[in-house]
């Protein structure tokens, strides 16, 4: 009950999510000190579903080094085994029967990859991601041409589980520099 979305730029990408918490029948607005967006060496993980599992992936599992040779072949091979792996460990099954699954976007070296809830590895050919119940909103936005704060506000106004202040966090693949792209590094968005 979120609202995350990715996109994937030449340079690299952008991973967007808003600023809300909520249980079965309450809301919380995060702190800022608890994102929905983290950075564990170089990846960038955003889970969305059950809490419980997201927290798990966020704050306690440790992804295995990324080499990028084979990048897509490495993701399947090694950082989802890995990722189940942990799961397992503290009693959640990447089986895609919980009634709360959980589903993330991961980045790393610029590159966007969805995990599904049962570890199946998903790629847009648009380049544009959304997980959570107002992820299909951001994306609807972005591609109807909305720039990365309009897209969240769009999200907040049509999902009751998706709330401000939203945040923005780019990640560039290796080699491109920061004036390959007219962003900063992360910011936090105007969504209201």
């Amino acid at each position: 009950m979120t609202t995350i979305a990715g996109i994937q730029h030449d340079w690299g990408c952008t991973i967007l999510t808003d600023g809300v918490s909520t249980g079965s029948d309450y809301r919380v607005h995060n702190d800022p000190g608890i994102p929905k967006v983290v950075q564990r060496a170089e990846y960038l993980i955003a889970p969305a579903g059950a809490t419980f599992a997201c927290d798990a992936v966020m704050y306690g599992w440790n992804p295995p080094p990324f080499v990028g040779k084979e990048p897509l072949r490495e993701i399947v091979a090694s950082v989802v085994p890995s990722m189940r792996s942990h799961l397992s460990s503290v009693g959640y099954e990447m089986d895609g029967k919980h009634e709360s699954p959980m589903v993330a976007l991961i980045a790393v070296h610029g590159v966007i990859y969805q995990i599904d809830t049962d570890g199946s590895v998903v790629l847009n050919r648009h380049g544009i991601y959304g997980i959570g119940t107002g992820g299909a909103y951001a994306v609807g936005a972005l591609m109807a041409g909305a720039n990365e704060n309009d897209a969240l506000l769009i999200a907040c106004e049509n999902d009751v589980y998706t709330g401000a202040p939203g945040h923005i966090q780019h990640q560039r693949k290796p080699g491109w520099s920061t004036d390959d792209r007219d962003a900063t590094d992360s910011s936090d968005a105007d969504a209201a």
